[in-house]
C-alpha cells in the first residue's frame, strides 16, 4: 500500500466501493493498524470523504509492517475488511 516515513503525519486512506444507497448518509467508519499476523482490538475513528475512509496518522507508529483494517458500522451491519499494509521506516 505505502511506505511511510517514521514520524510522518499523513492521511491513510482506502478507497470503498458501495451501492448507492446501501449506507446511511454518514456511516460510523474507522480504522486500525497492527502488526501482520495479528487482529485489530482497538479502532481510531476515522473519516467517510466521498468513496474513501481516510485516518490522519499521527506520526507515532513504531518501524515495521502493518495491515491496515476499516471497518464500517451500518446498523445491522458490522463490517470489518483488511484493506492492505503500510510500511513505516
Amino acid at each position: 500500500m505505502a511506505v511511510i516515513p517514521r514520524g510522518s503525519r499523513e492521511y491513510v486512506t482506502v478507497p470503498v466501493s458501495v451501492i448507492s444507497g446501501a449506507l446511511p448518509a454518514t456511516p460510523a467508519v474507522s480504522m486500525a493498524f497492527v502488526p501482520r499476523g495479528q487482529r485489530p482490538t482497538q479502532w481510531q475513528a476515522a473519516e467517510w470523504i466521498d468513496s474513501t475512509i481516510r485516518y490522519l496518522l499521527p506520526g507515532t507508529l513504531a518501524i515495521g509492517e502493518y495491515r491496515v483494517w476499516v471497518r464500517i458500522i451500518a446498523s445491522p451491519e458490522d463490517v470489518i475488511r483488511s484493506a492492505g499494509t503500510i510500511t513505516v521506516t
